[in-house]
C-alpha cells in the first residue's frame, strides 16, 4: 500500500485545528459547521478558511464531516466528555457534605477530630478536613488563652 501524499497526517490535522482554535478563540468547529451549511462543500469550507487563516494547512474532508455529524447528532460542537470524565467522587459526595453541614450546624464547636471519632460519615479524617475547608468553607482554629492587659502594660 503506497502512502497517499494528498491526505494530511492526523498529527498535522490536530496541530492545524489547534492553531485555528487559538486564532479564533475556540470557535473553529462552530465556524466549520456554519460554513458547511452555507456552502455544502468541504472544499469550499477549506478555501474560505485558507483565505481567512493563511499559512494554516487545510482540514481534511473527514474532519469537516465528523464535526458536522457531531453537531447534527448532539446539537453542539463542544467536547461533551468534560465534567463527566474521570473517577466519580465517593467520599466527598453531596450526602456526606450535607450530613457534616447538619452536625456542624447543631454543634458548631465540634472539632474535625471529634467528627472523625464519632464516625458520622464513613470517611477518613483528611476527607472530613477537605469537606470542612473546601465544601463548607469552614476553617479550623484553636482558641488561644491570653492574659488580660492591665493599664500599666499600655504605658511601656
Amino acid at each position: 500500500m503506497t502512502p497517499c501524499h494528498d491526505m494530511p497526517n492526523f498529527d498535522d490535522v490536530i496541530k492545524d485545528v489547534i492553531k485555528i482554535a487559538k486564532k479564533s478563540q475556540m470557535a473553529d468547529e462552530a465556524e466549520v459547521v456554519k460554513l458547511y451549511y452555507k456552502h455544502k462543500s468541504p472544499s469550499s469550507v477549506n478555501k474560505i478558511l485558507k483565505d481567512k487563516y493563511p499559512g494554516v494547512k487545510a482540514l481534511s474532508r473527514q474532519k469537516i464531516h465528523r464535526t458536522v455529524e457531531k453537531f447534527e447528532l448532539h446539537g453542539t460542537v463542544n467536547d461533551r466528555r468534560k465534567g463527566a470524565s474521570g473517577r466519580p467522587r465517593s467520599a466527598r459526595s453531596d450526602e456526606n457534605i450535607e450530613s457534616l453541614r447538619t452536625v456542624i450546624g447543631e454543634t458548631p464547636t465540634t472539632s474535625a477530630r471529634m467528627l472523625d471519632n464519632e464516625k458520622i460519615i464513613s470517611a477518613s479524617k483528611s476527607t472530613i478536613y477537605r469537606i470542612l475547608r473546601y465544601d463548607l468553607k469552614i476553617t479550623p482554629f484553636k482558641i488561644s488563652i491570653t492574659q488580660h492587659l492591665k493599664p500599666t502594660d499600655m504605658l511601656s
